[in-house]
């Protein structure tokens, strides 16, 4: 630790959600979306970009008793219920900015043999907002607009206007 490097002062522990844990490993993945069109009897094809596609994250984190930490099943069971909520949070790993994610799958193991130890392999998504927002149908919107036509007639009509 004594060594002069920059990385070291980056250092974040991870967290999902405010769940604190170790990782051990940790690796995401991105690319593009690419549909590769063949033709018959010809010899090119034609690539088509489709835009980019979701990170993934791989993350192997473990919960450890320590001296700061007497009961490792406090932290565990913490990240434990945020995983299982099946909510959105922040995943903030050793290295990387922050990401929006959701967990996809995760697996909790303990062996027995390693007393005070437990061991999450989860794999994250990127969160999104969705892609538009639905709009009243218009036959809604056309009864939505003669019923406030009608109210604000009458409202004239009875002179409180």
């Amino acid at each position: 630790m004594d060594l002069p490097s920059g990385w070291r002062h980056d250092f974040q522990p991870a967290m999902f959600d405010g769940a604190e844990f170790f990782c051990e490993i940790n690796a995401y993945e991105c690319g593009q979306r690419i549909v590769i069109h063949e033709f018959p009897k010809k010899d090119d094809c034609y690539t088509e970009l489709m835009g980019r596609r979701y990170y993934a994250f791989t993350v192997r984190g473990y919960c450890i008793q320590s001296a700061h930490e007497p009961d490792y099943r406090t932290k565990r069971d913490a990240l434990r219920d945020k995983l299982d909520k099946g909510q959105a949070g922040d995943l903030q790993l050793p290295f990387l900015k922050p990401k929006h994610v959701v967990c996809r799958q995760y697996r909790l193991t303990e062996d027995e043999h390693l007393g005070g130890y437990c061991v999450f392999d989860m794999t994250f998504a990127e969160a999104s907002t969705p892609p538009f927002k639905p709009t009243p149908a218009p036959d809604f919107l056309l009864s939505q607009a003669a019923d406030a036509l009608e109210a604000r007639t009458l409202q004239i009509m009875s002179g409180a206007a």
